[in-house]
């Protein structure tokens, strides 16, 4: 409040120099926020990770064909390992922390199997799978 000798439009008043304080500190609170919003936005817009990640072997569902299981891990399985007597075959990935293993019968996935430890995602693909888990 102005004494009575200020006016209230006294550039040089420390009410003013808090005023405009205040109002830079908002802006840049506001301008990152929203930037921490833009790029969490870009990353959830980015394409998934193609490779044998843990977050693509979580994409795996019975019933999957064969060559759409090879087009989620980047190509066909390095290790194919047939079990003539069940007439099931096991295609298997490499992946940073640990072995991918698919069951197939007949060409598609009946059995998928992590072996390894940790999560071989990277930050971008976590922060995805939580935002897509709080869209749904």
């Amino acid at each position: 409040m102005p004494t009575p000798n200020q006016d209230a439009f006294d550039f040089g008043s420390v009410s003013w120099d808090n005023a405009r304080m205040k109002r830079r500190y908002l802006i840049v609170a506001a301008s990152l926020a929203a930037f921490v919003c833009l790029v969490l936005g870009v990353l959830a817009l980015l394409p998934a990770r193609s490779g044998a990640t843990k977050a693509n072997f979580s994409r795996i569902e019975k019933g999957m064909p064969r060559a759409e299981v090879a087009r989620i891990f980047g190509g066909p399985g390095k290790i194919p390992a047939p079990i003539p007597d069940v007439g099931t075959c096991w295609d298997c990935w490499r992946a940073e922390n640990g072995i991918i293993a698919i069951e197939f019968l007949d060409g598609h996935a009946v059995g998928a199997e992590w072996h390894g430890h940790g999560s071989a995602e990277t930050a971008p693909e976590t922060i995805r799978r939580w935002l897509r888990w709080t869209w749904r």
